[in-house]
């Protein structure tokens, strides 16, 4: 299981969203009216392991809802409980996540749906490297 679907397993036990129906990993269907979309843009793989090893993750949290204030504060629960140290989330270690900014709002959508941003980084590594 890749780090991010760790991540979002994460969330649905906290009761943050449920997985496949308001908390997706990479790919949100169009007509989700109030959910949260996890996804990937970056990360790194330190040469020196050859493949293993820490790694470094960033990924964006993308977050949709009904309201202004109910999509921030959605925003807002998930950038706590995303940060994170010293912690084991299923077969990932992760040495520490943290949202990189406050809440970003990128509006209302034609749907009615107001959008706000966080994007994330996160160290970590495989539980059977350690």
């Amino acid at each position: 299981m890749s780090a991010l679907d760790e991540i979002a397993l994460h969330l649905d036990s906290l009761g943050l969203g449920k997985a496949g129906r308001t908390l997706f990993v990479n790919v949100e269907p169009a007509d989700v009216e109030r959910g949260i979309l996890l996804r990937q843009f970056g990360g790194r793989r330190n040469p020196d392991y050859h493949g293993k090893g820490p790694r470094h993750l960033k990924f964006q949290g993308v977050f949709r809802s009904n309201t202004y204030a109910d999509t921030l504060r959605l925003a807002e629960q998930v950038s706590t409980a995303l940060t994170l140290r010293q912690r084991q989330l299923g077969g990932t270690w992760f040495y520490g996540i943290d949202p990189l900014e406050e809440p970003i709002p990128f509006g209302r959508e034609a749907s009615g749906t107001y959008t706000f941003v966080v994007n994330f980084a996160a160290d970590w590594r495989e539980m059977e490297e350690l």
